[in-house]
């Protein structure tokens, strides 16, 4: 029978960096408010971090299960640093051009211009 590998310690580091990224995920792109993605801040750090410790040990001393959670857990974070881009970059464009749309009514209201 094929026996698995014993479990090496950048397992934990490996798992850590799952259930961090899992969280950053929840808390950036389920619940996309400002404080809940301030709250998921730091565990994109940890799984960043963690991750990468991970996967690099894990990748050097043959552990693939090890190795496989890592990339998954530094893959999930980056997707959800991606997904903070986009969507702040989409509520940002919004904002420009409410606030450039206002700031037209308001000259023309200001001149005496009627607006339609």
């Amino acid at each position: 029978m094929n026996e698995s590998p014993p479990p090496s310690r950048h397992r934990l580091w490996a798992t850590l960096s799952l259930i961090a990224a899992v969280l950053w995920i929840i808390f950036s792109a389920i619940l996309p408010t400002p404080i809940t993605t301030l709250m998921g801040l730091p565990f994109a750090c940890v799984a960043l971090a963690a991750g990468w410790f991970s996967r690099r040990r894990s990748v050097y001393h043959g552990d693939h299960l090890s190795a496989r959670r890592a990339a998954w857990g530094l893959g999930l974070t980056c997707a959800g640093c991606l997904w903070q881009v986009i969507y702040l970059s989409i509520l940002g464009g919004v904002g420009l051009s409410l606030l450039i749309s206002s700031v037209g009514i308001l000259l023309k209201s200001v001149q005496g211009t009627p607006t339609p």
